[in-house]
């Protein structure tokens, strides 16, 4: 009888049996109780509430705050249902809504350890860092030597760009818990972002020992390994990408079932982008592969990105899509299908494997040329400043780039998206430079026309953004400045001047571990700046 409800009499019974499958992690059948006790009592707070649970435990979270909402009309105060409430609501997203929610619930119960920590969880998510230490702290007081709590400390401190402080609490976790894998992964994460792949390398090793499914251990160790030129490795876990949140690369359902490197003679494959468009036109030198083993190749990219790639690979079918997920094409019919970045581990498994080419995208050659007459004589040479990637941390300003701009017989061409017409405007006021400014060129809705600008460069000078990639595909010379800590992408690898993907490419990398990273640049164009007349002699004899 404590299976099944028939009077209201049972209920009592049924409601203790579910909460024992529910506590024991038998949510279906517990589930199932729940709802049984509300088809014949529809109010009832307790099975509401801990349905509500379920849901919440099952990440069902629309239907499970829906079910909160309700039991919390009917008792406002209850203590278990305000923390679990708070709780859904951290997990959709409501920081704030969670925490007035934990608020009330700790006007009643001030010392419960549950309610404080949710809080602190929340207030971290919404970076009130100072807030989020007292709660945590105030948590440790209760359980001194609780290696989570180190390490949501940690993480404090790790969001406060203070890497010292929060690397000596993740130290304090290890030491308490070494088979607790949090820590470990937060070490990967502030040693990939220090620039220290190998360090990064074994810690996301050791995580994987416990834990080979982690996703951010995946993640992180495989751009740790695929910057080191440890391609075999590396490619295997970036797939990890697909399951890491800080990632957001969406994994797309099957079918069609993902290609493994099965022989493509006769068969057809869908390919689809995953990330920005510098990365999607990175890999877009893998197609040209694709095309000449498949009997046919689909490729959804950016919508901005089709009139590209159907003139640089005519006998490929291009669909710009909708949304980056689901699919715009209909799926049936195929064969296979991969995420452009998925082809890596197959196309590109050593650095032995990457072909030296001159360019492997076209420009319209019509428009080449107009643009080439419109800014007259050169050498012209394109400059691209800023990036919005990584917080900015890639950018540098456009008046520091003075000693570069200062260089006789040459004509500088604005290559930067966005607008930039002060600092344009302020570059002529202080040094005298003109650049020019092609208002009609506009990257972030016609790639095609910048397609064809930057194919009408004579050199391009830029940072890490979309420009480097342009350029690259085209085959145009290129000079690109990378600062030696953060915002620096794997596929760039380490310590070389050339690079793989883009043999017309050099780069310009910053020397040492300069302390002062929010001027990385300065020594970085100054060797631009020293390296330009032997160019520009090269240029003049050719």
């Amino acid at each position: 009888m404590r299976d099944q409800v028939s009077t209201k009499s049972h209920i009592p019974a049924v409601l203790a049996n579910a909460l024992k499958l529910h506590q024991a992690g038998d949510l279906l059948r517990a589930e199932a109780l729940y709802r049984s006790i509300l088809e014949l009592d529809s109010e009832h707070f307790d099975a509401i509430h801990l349905l509500a649970v379920v849901g919440y435990s099952t990440n069902h979270i629309d239907a499970s705050l829906e079910l909160f909402e309700r039991a919390f009309s009917k008792k406002p105060d209850n203590f278990p249902l305000l923390v679990n409430y708070g709780a859904a609501l951290q997990k959709a997203g409501r920081s704030k809504d969670a925490i007035r929610l934990y608020d009330k619930a700790l006007a009643s119960n001030p010392v419960s350890f549950e309610a404080n920590l949710n809080k602190a969880h929340s207030l971290l998510s919404i970076n009130d860092l100072e807030e989020a230490e007292y709660f945590y702290r105030y948590c440790l007081g209760q359980k001194p030597d609780d290696p989570a709590l180190l390490t949501c400390l940690g993480n404090v401190y790790l969001k406060r760009d203070d890497w010292v402080v929060a690397a000596q609490y993740y130290d304090s976790a290890q030491g308490l818990d070494p088979s607790m894998v949090a820590p470990y992964v937060a070490l990967a994460q502030i040693c990939r972002d220090r620039q220290w792949g190998a360090t990064a390398t074994l810690l996301c090793e050791r995580v994987l020992r416990f834990d080979p499914r982690n996703p951010i251990a995946r993640s992180i160790g495989g751009h740790a390994a695929l910057k080191t030129g440890n391609l075999k490795r590396g490619w295997k876990l970036y797939e990890g990408r697909f399951f890491n949140s800080d990632d957001m690369v969406n994994r797309r359902p099957v079918p069609p079932f993902y290609w493994d490197g099965e022989d493509l003679d006769g068969k057809s494959i869908l390919i689809w982008t995953e990330q920005g468009v510098g990365d999607e036109i990175l890999f877009a030198s893998m197609l040209a592969n694709m095309v000449q083993t498949a009997h046919r190749v689909v490729f959804e990219c950016q919508p901005r990105m089709v009139p590209v790639y159907k003139r640089s690979f005519p006998s490929m079918e291009v669909i710009g899509w909708e949304k980056l997920t689901p699919s715009t094409t209909p799926i049936a019919g195929f064969d296979y299908q991969s995420s452009i970045g998925s082809l890596g581990q197959f196309l590109r498994p050593e650095l032995a494997s990457f072909p030296k080419n001159s360019g492997y995208l076209a420009a319209d050659q019509k428009k080449v040329a107009d643009l080439r007459a419109r800014y007259g004589a050169g050498p012209l040479i394109g400059i691209s400043w800023r990036s919005s990637a990584v917080r900015g941390k890639k950018s540098s300003p456009l008046l520091d780039w003075a000693p570069t701009l200062r260089m006789p017989g040459v004509r500088f061409v604005n290559l930067q998206y966005g607008d930039n017409r002060q600092e344009i405007a302020d570059v002529k006021n202080a040094i005298g430079i003109d650049i020019i400014q092609d208002e009609l060129v506009d990257p972030l809705q016609d790639m095609d026309t910048f397609f064809a600008q930057v194919a009408a460069m004579d050199l391009v000078i830029t940072t890490s953004n979309t420009t480097v990639h342009v350029a690259g595909s085209l085959g145009i010379p290129t000079w690109m400045l990378l600062q030696h800590r953060g915002g620096l992408h794997w596929y760039w690898f380490s310590q070389r001047e050339d690079c793989p993907w883009y043999p017309s490419v050099r780069l310009f990398r910053q020397l040492g571990d300069s302390s002062s990273s929010e001027k990385w640049w300065t020594t970085v164009l100054q060797r631009v700046s020293d390296a330009l007349p032997e160019w520009l002699a090269d240029y003049k004899r050719t």
